[in-house]
């Protein structure tokens, strides 16, 4: 919601106003019931396969979004060292998660 408002808006998050239907607990608590609540008490597991397009979807559009957001992040000179001793660059770390990711979703 607050994405969308400064979309639409084109103002800063922190003039948003407050209302219970733009509440991410809400949002969850309603996604809860009407979605995920009637899709365990089938008994057939046969209705999953819809679902699972969806979940891939969100998977999808999760990765794609921080690719974006990390891209197009302001850099600044930062002369602290960096937190992984590893010889991994940032990118190849980056995408490694993104099994995961879609694990986590299906």
């Amino acid at each position: 919601c607050e994405t969308l408002y400064e979309l639409v808006t084109a103002m800063p998050k922190s003039e948003m106003p407050y209302h219970f239907y733009t509440d991410h607990r809400f949002a969850l608590v309603v996604l809860c019931i009407f979605l995920i609540m009637p899709m365990s008490i089938s008994k057939e597991i046969s209705i999953q396969k819809y679902t699972s397009v969806l979940g891939t979807l969100a998977a999808t559009y999760l990765s794609v979004a921080i690719i974006i957001k990390y891209c197009t992040m302001p850099t600044v000179a930062d002369h602290k060292a960096p937190l992984y001793s590893s010889g991994i660059s940032s990118w190849a770390s980056m995408f490694s998660v993104i099994p995961t990711i879609c694990f986590g979703f299906q």
